[in-house]
Parts: C-alpha cells; structure tokens; sequence
C-alpha cells in the first residue's frame, strides 16, 4: 500500500489535495458570484413582465419546455425548503407551495436556475443575456457547464486537471473577447 509512483511522496500528494481544495474554493466563490447576479435577473425579468406568479403560466415559457415537470421539482425544493420565509409565506398567505417568483428562485438550485434560464422564450433569454454582453445560446451553454462545475466543487470531486464531462463552448466568449477590445 506504500508503493508510489517514483518520485512522488505522500506530502506531494497531501499538497496536490491541498491545492485542489483550494482551487474549489474559489471557483465555488466565483460561481456563487454568477449565481446570484443570474438569480437576480431572471427573477427580477420575471416579475415585471409576468407578474409575481408568472412563472406558474406555461404561455410564458417556450413551447417545447416541460413546464409541469419542472413546476413539480419546483414545488418538491419548495416543500424541502427550511428557509424561515418560506414558513412565514405557508402560514400567512394562500396557495402554498405556489410562492412568488422572487420567493421561488430562491429556493432554486443552481441547476433548477439554469434550466429556467434555458426554458424562457427567445426574446426573453435575449434581454436577460444583453446585461452580460453575451448570446444566449452562450449563456445557457455557460450556465450548464457552471452547474456541472458547481456540483464537483460542492461534492468535493477533484477539479484539478480533471477531463470535463460537460464542456464550455468557447466560440462565444470569443465573439465577446472581440467585442470588448474591438
């Protein structure tokens, strides 16, 4: 069980660990940056042209969206939820698990976020992806590849120097790149 590669040592690989860890941490601080500005968004878009329950609406979504399983995982996050507004929310008003926008993103995963993002309709994903200076199709490929990301930091998976099962298309940050020294 002592054997290693020539060379290499325990302490190398307690380093190796060390800096792995390190490297999660802050891309897991990066992430949660992109998250909450991205939740922000969307929730704040949301509101102002569908209203507080707009969400619930399957008009409001592109056509090919599984709007009734993504409301279930919705309501099953919601019913899991032990956020204190929440509680507040079942007690005081009608209609729980239905829950205002601004109340429902909060309790969505990174990955529940992403797919809403995914599930706007075109000219919605536009405007929300013009604040980042990015195409849509961009951001939701990004968004994707984040959540992947965020849940290999977030289940301490190595990170370093780990082959991506889910990777960046990078053409769009390209045309960004451009357009930012252009």
């Amino acid at each position: 069980m002592d054997d290693f590669i020539s060379g290499a040592s325990f302490e190398q690989a307690v380093k190796l660990y060390e800096f792995d860890r390190k490297l999660r941490l802050l891309v897991l601080d990066a992430v949660e940056r992109i998250e909450v500005s991205l939740r922000n968004q969307i929730t704040c878009f949301l509101a102002h042209k569908y209203g507080a329950f707009g969400y619930i609406n399957p008009a409001n979504f592109h056509p090919n969206f599984y709007h009734a399983e993504w409301l279930e995982n919705q309501k099953e996050e919601t019913l899991r939820s032990q956020e204190d507004f929440i509680s507040h929310f079942k007690v005081n008003y009608d209609g729980f698990p239905r829950l205002p926008v601004w109340m429902a993103t909060e309790v969505m995963s990174f990955g529940v976020l992403s797919k809403l993002f995914n599930a706007l309709k075109n000219e919605d994903k536009r405007e929300i992806a013009k604040i980042y200076h990015l195409h849509p199709k961009t951001l939701a490929d990004w968004l994707h590849v984040l959540t992947y990301i965020r849940n290999i930091c977030a289940h301490h998976s190595r990170l370093w120097n780990k082959k991506l099962a889910i990777r960046p298309n990078l053409h769009g940050l390209n045309d960004l790149q451009s357009k930012k020294h252009g």
